[in-house]
């Protein structure tokens, strides 16, 4: 997988922490005294301005009462599996994912057609 993508996926952990965190009715102030972290880290975190670290990331899934695994296979999506969630946010989760990925190819297909109109341009001329 390359860097770039491998950071979008990682970009994605604080807002699906976000609805996991909403969807199990949690409060944002809740969540970070449980993950020891202040109510600004974790807010920087959800909205994707800051990064999570992994220890931070093992505290707040403990805090949320859920299981988070990657699966770093070339090609494939990191994947966060949530096994403890109720159902209704697991679902939530998966059209979240599959949402992703959609837009994910459409980049790619938008970068792709750029590319391609500065190759027609460049031979035009």
């Amino acid at each position: 997988m390359a860097p770039s993508k491998l950071h979008s996926r990682l970009d994605q952990l604080g807002p699906t922490l976000r609805e996991v965190r909403i969807g199990l009715g949690m409060r944002q102030a809740e969540t970070a005294v449980k993950a020891n972290l202040s109510r600004p880290q974790l807010s920087n975190i959800e909205s994707g301005k800051s990064t999570i670290s992994l220890p931070a990331l093992e505290r707040v899934a403990n805090a949320l009462g859920v299981t988070i695994s990657f699966e770093l296979v070339p090609g494939q999506d990191i994947a966060v599996a949530s096994h403890d969630l109720p159902p209704h946010i697991a679902e939530r989760l998966r059209r979240v994912r599959r949402a992703e990925r959609n837009i994910i190819a459409a980049e790619d297909r938008l970068r792709q057609a750029r590319e391609d109109l500065v190759v027609a341009v460049k031979t035009k001329l």
